[in-house]
């Protein structure tokens, strides 16, 4: 079903074409629907399409052969989704879950392709956005070998700031997104224990503020000197 060219204009892959030069993508285009928890691709499976993000929050899980799962990536509005995959045509290493309700734009890859053969700026885009994704892997490998769990969480919660945040009236910041403790652990790569125990002792410390689903950061500076105390 044919999608308002409009939408595709505000996705960062396609910034700034105009809309005549996306109409025929968006003919061909096609939303879906997701509820908290589904998934729009699973581990391994084949995928054919490019996925943007229209609304929501989804992120890219990999469980390893230990059962344990790992978030590699959170995607928000106006982001694609497993880009990199989509670009060389092989089976994505994770899934794709919808942290909260979302909606997905699907394309059909060989319309991607003539854009970006015909607009040398997509291709910029991609660059951009395949290079940001490289350096957030290389910290997280460094966080990952160098750091406590701590500082780890502490880096994922700045992440979260600049990705989702959103100040509040009472001078925090928001996390517009729904982040469970498990979710947290995932992304900081420690477990569910740790989390719990260090949010506890920042809620004492009047750093953060935890709610159901929920965290308020209240005092970021204070996390902020934790990362330059763990490099």
């Amino acid at each position: 079903m044919p999608i308002a060219v409009t939408l595709l204009q505000n996705n960062l892959l396609f910034v700034p074409l105009e809309a005549e030069h996306l109409q025929k993508l968006a003919d061909n285009a096609e939303i879906r629907s997701l509820k908290r928890g589904e998934f729009l691709f699973h581990q391994d499976g084949e995928r054919e399409r490019f996925c943007l993000v229209l609304a929501g929050v989804m992120r890219l899980v990999q469980v390893t052969e230990a059962g344990k799962s790992i978030t590699m990536h959170t995607a928000i509005a106006g982001e694609p989704l497993a880009i990199l995959y989509a670009l060389i045509g092989e089976p994505f290493s994770g899934s794709a879950e919808a942290v909260e309700d979302s909606e997905i734009i699907v394309l059909p890859t060989p319309l991607v392709w003539e854009l970006i053969e015909a607009h040398s700026v997509i291709t910029r885009n991609i660059l951009k956005m395949v290079a940001g994704r490289l350096r957030e892997a290389h910290n997280r490998i460094r966080e990952l070998s160098t750091e406590n769990a701590e500082h780890r969480i502490a880096h994922t919660v700045l992440r979260l700031i600049d990705k989702v945040g959103a100040a509040n009236h009472n001078g925090g910041i928001d996390l517009d997104m729904r982040l469970t403790r498990q979710d947290l652990a995932e992304m900081s790569g420690t477990t569910l224990e740790t989390v719990c125990r260090t949010l506890k002792a920042w809620e004492r410390l009047g750093i953060v503020q935890c709610r159901r689903e929920k965290l308020i950061v209240l005092r970021r500076v204070e996390i902020s000197r934790m990362v330059v105390g763990g490099e």
